[in-house]
């Protein structure tokens, strides 16, 4: 996942001609399952006597290795997830060391765990760009979704962040445990100059329990849509939704929407496996963190052949081929991931997806005057 400070061209044109070359150029580096959060829709939560039980981390020195390899075929940016990543006592070394590569690193965080020793480690050697999700806009939001009532420690660490000149990204995850929220975290993407990304739909969580396709504790397709439809009502001036809206009703591509969409009945179109890659903390590579498959062991093949076979795989998905009728396909976000995770296949049609789909594009339509 690429830095949103690089100006957008700029990052469509590397990632096109990485596509044409098979160049991984964005890594991502899931160093740790484990959380001091427990998020009722998370895909990868362990606790550590589970994340033993399962296999070890992938240590600094086997993560700066394959650092290395990735950025000699041309990795440029590159993400620190989890879990949370801060849960690592290691992460100063590795941050440290990954920054001499002359990567352009961002950091997914819930960002409680900040304190003043890691605010001063920071201020000596920021990373691009901390990727920090709002799960709510008080504790009590906090509590009923994470377990953990963090929000006043969260704003006080993103104001920290950004008064030291390190980039903040607001990532909000919504659901029926916060969504009472959702236009105070508007404001407070306002009030802290953080740019926001809102999310209704929630991916079922199959790699943290394969019996759980086509579920998750979240919106019915309709709420999603609606409450989807309510965040775009706040985010976007009264033309720009009425444009929004206008595109729908003609079929025309909507604006603004995530590169992680696939070609009905096509290979995959999205970065996922092409330019981009997930490597879990066991080591495991897959084209991309929601799905469990194709997937190819970086410990046992080494990068460069887990990178080989990772794009060779992923080319051979199919999207659902009755997708390519459908006359809300250019408003329809719909990718491999989603197919997969909904309906256990790539090339199955994930109905709540279609239903959101239908329900978004009414809803927009209808709210336009």
């Amino acid at each position: 996942m690429e830095p949103s400070g690089v100006e957008p061209r700029l990052s469509s044109y590397l990632h096109a001609k990485a596509c044409r070359d098979g160049t991984p150029l964005a890594g991502n580096f899931e160093i740790t399952p484990r959380c001091n959060f427990n998020c009722r829709m998370c895909y990868v939560h362990l606790t550590e006597e589970q994340q033993r039980a399962r296999g070890s981390e992938l240590s600094a020195d086997e993560w700066l290795a394959i650092a290395e390899k990735a950025r000699a075929q041309g990795m440029l940016f590159l993400l620190l997830t989890g879990g949370e990543p801060l849960m690592r006592q290691d992460l100063r070394y590795l941050l440290t060391e990954l920054k001499k590569m002359g990567l352009l690193i961002s950091i997914n965080s819930n960002g409680s765990l900040i304190n003043d020793e890691w605010l001063e480690f920071f201020r000596r050697e920021p990373p691009f760009r901390f990727n920090i999700t709002l799960y709510g806009c008080s504790d009590r939001s906090y509590r009923e979704l994470c377990g953990n009532p963090a929000y006043e420690k969260v704003i006080s660490n993103i104001r920290e962040l950004k008064k030291m000149g390190i980039g903040v990204k607001l990532n909000a995850s919504m659901t029926p445990y916060n969504i009472c929220d959702l236009e105070r975290i508007y404001e407070t993407s306002e009030s802290l100059g953080a740019p926001v990304q809102v999310a209704t739909y929630m991916f079922p969580p199959t790699r943290r329990d394969e019996k759980s396709v086509g579920k998750n504790d979240r919106f019915t397709p309709a709420e999603a849509a609606g409450y989807s439809v309510m965040w775009d009502r706040l985010r976007l001036s009264p033309e720009q939704f009425k444009m929004r809206a206008e595109a729908m009703a003609r079929g025309a591509e909507i604006p603004g929407g995530e590169a992680c969409e696939g070609t009905p009945g096509e290979k995959i179109s999205c970065r996922a496996g092409r330019s981009s890659f997930w490597i879990n903390w066991r080591g495991d590579m897959t084209p991309c963190g929601m799905m469990n498959s194709p997937v190819f062991s970086v410990r046992e093949l080494g990068f460069d052949e887990a990178w080989k076979r990772t794009k060779e795989a992923t080319a051979e998905i199919r999207m659902p081929p009755e997708c390519a009728s459908c006359g809300m396909k250019h408003v329809c976000r719909v990718c491999a991931a989603m197919c997969v995770t909904e309906t256990g296949r790539f090339d199955r049609r994930p109905e709540y997806i279609c239903e959101m789909t239908r329900e978004t594009v009414r809803l927009t339509i209808q709210e336009k005057d």
